[in-house]
């Protein structure tokens, strides 16, 4: 499976090319791995050895001089390098936290598109072809219901006529063999749209899944979720997978099993904890064995296995379980909560007094939660 991602801190439409993730899930092949992500630092000593040497590969060497470290790809450097030299210096495009340089696919740049979608077809490529493929995520492209595009695309799209992305995500799906399958269900075009303009008047079908044509009656719906608080301007688009697989066996899994903490035994004092009281429970065992000697094998087993899980439970314990994110408290949680009703609100009743309503609680749910988290790490350091 393979997914592309736009930066939550980018303006609406922007999508970064820069930034594209794309991962294989498979567990017996991990060597697609996601380059790092380069500082502002790092962008700007690549552009400033470009400027002085006017050589990618002397680029990479120097790199490696200064960092000590695998250099990014030719591709990555020339796309700096393209977006730099094309829309003015560095201060100008460093904007938002994610330390990478925009690429907004409204420019009619066709040399970075070229290279998103060539970058993208060399790591779909590297996919075993006997797995389900599946690519999904904000590929910023309209997709209209053109005849001649069918049967790669559905009749049932929220736009009528394909963008220049559109069209390109189609003819990529074409040569991948692959359906764009979130146009192919029937649904009110208020659960097609995925993205809404800030003031609410312009809504588009830019995120998309794509299944390969031989399994893409596994997918039997999509539709998109606006009342998901996602804290973001697209929507939640969920789809719905049906896929029969040959297992042999069908085993139960166990939900919240606790472990014991074992680690407590490199402990010389509480190895010996544990060895007397294991100790002092199988002699108490062999003592009730005596007496009881018509115990079949099933009763002396059970006997055994609870003498050493209550041997283990009095001398090491379980593992405590960590708390994902121990600043959430009862503050974030009511934030969070008014950013979500607020939402509510305005998707039942869109006027200009509940969108600015929404937008200031999602701007303080915002400031909360960035104030606990850095407050937290600030007593831990």
């Amino acid at each position: 499976m393979a997914g592309l991602c736009e930066g939550g801190n980018e303006p609406p439409g922007s999508l970064k090319a820069s930034n594209i993730a794309a991962r294989h899930v498979n567990n017996n092949n991990n060597n697609n791995k996601m380059e790092p992500r380069l500082s502002f630092e790092q962008r700007k000593a690549i552009l400033k050895w470009y400027w002085r040497t006017e050589n990618v590969v002397e680029v990479q060497r120097q790199w490696r001089r200064e960092y000590r470290t695998e250099p990014p790809t030719r591709l990555t450097i020339a796309r700096i390098r393209d977006k730099f030299e094309t829309h003015g210096t560095v201060c100008d495009v460093y904007k938002g936290r994610s330390g990478r340089p925009r690429t907004s696919t409204k420019e009619k740049d066709d040399h970075i598109k070229n290279s998103f979608y060539e970058e993208l077809e060399h790591t779909f490529d590297q996919f075993p072809r006997y797995h389900m493929e599946i690519l999904l995520g904000d590929f910023n492209a309209k997709v209209g219901r053109e005849d001649i595009f069918r049967p790669t695309i559905g009749k049932e799209s929220l736009h009528a006529i394909s963008s220049d992305n559109g069209v390109r995500l189609v003819n990529f799906a074409t040569s991948k063999n692959l359906i764009v399958k979130s146009t192919t269900f029937p649904h009110k075009d208020i659960h097609k749209y995925t993205w809404t303009s800030p003031d609410g008047l312009t809504h588009n079908q830019i995120d998309h899944i794509l299944i390969d044509k031989r399994r893409h009656t596994s997918i039997v719906d999509i539709r998109t979720f606006r009342g998901a608080d996602c804290n973001s301007d697209h929507y939640l688009v969920i789809g719905e997978l049906r896929e029969r697989l040959s297992v042999a066996k069908r085993v139960e899994q166990q939900v919240n099993i606790t472990k014991f903490n074992i680690l407590k035994l490199k402990d010389e004092e509480a190895k010996q904890n544990y060895q007397v009281e294991i100790s002092n429970r199988f002699a108490t065992l062999e003592s009730s064995d005596e007496v009881e000697k018509e115990l079949d094998v099933n009763s002396v087993w059970e006997n055994i296995r609870d003498s050493i899980k209550i041997a283990a439970e009095q001398s090491i314990g379980y593992y405590e379980t960590k708390k994902k994110k121990p600043w959430f408290d009862e503050d974030c949680c009511m934030v969070v909560e008014r950013r979500k009703q607020a939402k509510l609100k305005f998707l039942q009743d869109p006027v200009e007094e509940k969108r600015d309503n929404y937008f200031n609680e999602r701007r303080e749910a915002s400031r909360t939660l960035r104030n606990k988290e850095r407050l937290l790490e600030g007593k831990t350091e």
